[in-house]
């Protein structure tokens, strides 16, 4: 029996063995660090913890800029993405030089500028074109639940004179969730017809079960396992006993509302917007930008009409872009393929030239006579 047992613990420490030098080799010919002790699924489902960009965590947002920092890699070789004081995009690093009662614009993806220079957002070329300048407070992938956060924040210490509030139809619909894309959000209940905030502080995407999955959150830790999981068979297996795959990225797509509110709330959040201008006497400019998928697609627009009417009931100025680059999308498809980076049919973000498209819109709407309610125009889908 003792034999028996000592052959058993003899045979296990063997493969226990030739488990952890198998981990070893698979890491030197990896790029995973070989004493890491990291959890490798974890890993790819927490990008605030682990990139090394311009991106922090935050309780209150999820995620905001890094302040006081420069990136290369801007569009071009002396292309950068500089990061001063606030967060803000292109702004001073020192709190003292930045302007007061200067116009900000608080947006998402489009309005902070992908692989452009920081004089070739729209925020930035609007400067240009006022001769006045334009601060510029945004984040990659926010919500409109985020991008009102943020203006109350920056507001009592920047004192805009205007503040441009930017847009998408899918930052709309991220009001519905509680993580997008990034990790954790706040987001926003409805009681008694009144926004409450809920999922603050913002908790942070962890190695736990709740985050990345049970077995996960054991097994995860071994490269050799999470190499396994990754192939065919790991991925029929994975599917089978749970109905996802080893690295689930659905869970940084979780919805906070068992229903679609994102309509409501976004009517809601124009309210907070109008509590800003009362309470600091600002112009808002509610802006509607959009990708170039969300151009072609009538279902990605399904919000915007409730949110501008919204905007304008509350005595917002607004600017649709939609009209103006659909107009171009069925004249001139030359000049509107230049707007978008990318080649062929493979459409990106905007170029330098899309960015100065939108600041020469929104400095029309600027420039303009005092706002009068209008109706809005007809939306006609481009084909």
């Amino acid at each position: 029996m003792f034999k028996r047992f000592g052959r058993a613990t003899t045979l296990f420490l063997w493969l226990v063995g030739a488990f952890v030098l198998a981990e070893l080799v698979g890491r030197l010919v990896s790029d995973v660090f070989v004493l890491s002790i990291d959890n490798l699924v974890g890993r790819e489902l927490s990008p605030l913890r682990w990139a090394n960009g311009p991106l922090i965590y935050d309780d209150k947002l999820g995620w905001r800029l890094k302040p006081r920092g420069q990136h290369g890699g801007q569009g071009r070789p002396d292309g950068k993405l500089s990061i001063g004081a606030l967060g803000l995009r292109g702004g001073p690093y020192e709190m003292r030089r930045i302007p007061r009662e200067a116009i900000l614009a608080v947006g998402e993806t489009p309005t902070l500028g992908v692989n452009v220079d920081d004089s070739e957002t729209w925020p930035a070329q609007l400067a240009a074109l006022l001769q006045q300048p334009v601060l510029n407070g945004s984040t990659w992938s926010w919500g409109l639940d985020q991008i009102v956060l943020r203006a109350e924040e920056l507001l009592p210490t920047l004192l805009p004179k205007t503040l441009l509030v930017a847009l998408r139809p899918e930052s709309v619909a991220e009001t519905s969730y509680k993580t997008f894309g990034l990790g954790y959000k706040p987001y926003f209940n409805i009681v008694d017809g009144k926004l409450r905030l809920e999922g603050v502080p913002v908790p942070k995407m962890s190695a736990r079960a709740r985050d990345i999955g049970g077995p996960q959150s054991v097994l995860g830790y071994s490269h050799i396992i999470n190499s396994l999981m990754r192939t065919g068979i790991g991925t029929w297996i994975s599917t089978k006993t749970s109905g996802a795959n080893w690295v689930d990225r659905a869970r940084l797509l979780q919805r906070a509302h068992a229903a679609d509110q994102s309509s409501e709330i976004a009517c809601l959040l124009m309210e907070r917007l109008a509590e800003l201008r009362r309470r600091y006497g600002v112009r808002v400019v509610v802006i509607l930008a959009y990708s170039e998928g969300e151009l072609r697609t009538t279902q990605a627009s399904e919000h915007v009409p409730p949110v501008l009417a919204c905007a304008q009931a509350r005595g917002f100025e607004t600017l649709d872009s939609y009209h103006a680059l659909t107009t171009i999308l069925a004249s001139d498809r030359a000049r509107f393929r230049n707007l978008w980076q990318g080649e062929d049919d493979s459409y990106g973000p905007p170029t330098p030239e899309g960015n100065a498209f939108m600041a020469a819109l929104v400095h029309k709407v600027l420039a303009s006579a005092p706002f009068q309610a209008r109706p809005l125009e007809p939306r006609v889908q481009a084909q």
